[in-house]
């Protein structure tokens, strides 16, 4: 019935494929099965299992360690799988695991399930790496224990703080703070490149680790929503492009989220001009709802000399951009959406600050083009598809 053109109808797998005792690829992406059978499991040649966009599956089997020639075990990244089994964590072949998923120590899973130390030998993992339902995580060693530093080949990393629902209940605001010493445990290597953090709960700061990740060139914070301070992301030397989405409690954005600080460290006497945000090209704001200012004062630093591309969404209360960020020649585009003050204060020739923007390219407010196409003869086509790429 639901099934187009007679594709993907397979529901479920024979017990039999046991007996494919050479097999090293398995893949079942896309079909609609709902579980695999233990005797997968006695595949032991098996080099790949894909069950990417298996939709209904929402395990795996649980003897899936036996699996020790493993190397690429990809699944959905749709949070499709309610846990990861014990087990897994003897799969030190494994190249591949775009997604580790907690549960909770005392959720309905908690027999069945692997802890998020399972990932402590999986030290061959190359490519991005999602941890999920961290929430879980109450305990400080556990997370220790998975020694994600030495995990060397990892280059994009994503940690989510969510939690099962079951497993809420209970929960003091105690384990909330929690997420502030968990996710210190959590130290990346030092070669990350790409870093997302979502529903973290911390409420003063994010992991002091941060801010060493030399080479990080993209950055998401994401639904950190008791979140009061912007960490210090200035002084990233590599990072190219930072979104910020969801931090309802920031009130204010200041000389704190250049970092200077932690110049001033190495470089206590030296004369040379501070630069913040050295690499930046993008940053969007989005739904900081409690925003009012954004004020970098005047600081003798040089900040954000390479932006191109400046986002701000839903900020509904924010009254004003800084105007380091505003004079800065590269700047080529714009966005506002469903800034009421900054609409108001930018509107076209008549608004107090659009002398402030009107070098600026190419701007868009509330999806209205207020310079650029139809308005500037200099736009060219790339910048159209740029924008399609954005959306």
């Amino acid at each position: 019935g639901e099934d187009d053109g007679g594709e993907n109808t397979v529901h479920d797998i024979p017990r039999e494929i046991e007996k494919l005792i050479h097999l090293r690829s398995l893949r079942l992406a896309g079909l609609k099965i709902e579980e695999l059978p233990e005797t997968c499991c006695k595949l032991f040649n098996l080099q790949t299992l894909d069950i990417n966009e298996c939709y209904r599956l929402k395990r795996l089997p649980q003897g899936v360690g036996s699996l020790v020639n493993l190397r690429h075990l990809v699944v959905s990244l749709n949070g499709d799988l309610d846990y990861l089994p014990k087990g897994v964590e003897r799969l030190t072949s494994l190249r591949t695991l775009r997604e580790f998923v907690v549960s909770s120590t005392g959720g309905k899973y908690c027999t069945k399930a692997c802890k998020v130390e399972g990932l402590r030998q999986l030290n061959h993992l190359r490519g991005t790496l999602r941890i999920r339902g961290l929430g879980n995580v109450t305990d400080v060693e556990e997370a220790e224990k998975a020694d994600l530093e030495k995990k060397k080949n990892i280059v994009g990393l994503e940690l989510r703080f969510d939690k099962e629902e079951a497993a809420t209940e209970g929960i003091n605001e105690e384990n909330e703070i929690n997420h502030q010493a968990i996710s210190e445990a959590l130290r990346p290597p030092p070669d990350l490149e790409a870093l997302e953090i979502m529903h973290y709960k911390g409420q003063t700061a994010f992991p002091s680790w941060i801010v060493s990740l030399n080479k990080l060139k993209k950055l998401k914070l994401s639904s950190c929503c008791k979140c009061e301070i912007m960490p210090p992301l200035g002084a990233l030397p590599s990072l190219e492009i930072l979104q910020i989405q969801r931090m309802e409690s920031v009130k204010r954005v200041g000389v704190e989220f250049l970092g200077i600080e932690s110049f001033n460290d190495y470089a206590p006497s030296s004369s040379l001009s501070l630069t913040a945000f050295p690499k930046l090209k993008e940053l969007t704001l989005f739904h900081l709802d409690g925003c009012e200012e954004w004020d970098f004062g005047k600081e003798d630093v040089i900040i954000m000399p390479q932006l191109c591309y400046l986002d701000i969404r839903f900020c509904r209360k924010l009254k004003s951009l800084p105007d380091q960020l505003l004079q800065s020649s590269t700047l080529e585009k714009l966005r506002i959406i469903r800034a009421p003050i900054l609409r108001e204060r930018f509107k076209k020739d008549t608004g107090e600050d659009w002398s402030k923007i009107s070098h600026i390219r190419d701007i868009q407010i509330d999806h209205e083009y207020v310079q650029g196409f139809g308005f500037d003869n200099r736009t060219t086509g790339t910048s159209r598809s740029i924008q399609v790429l954005k959306r």
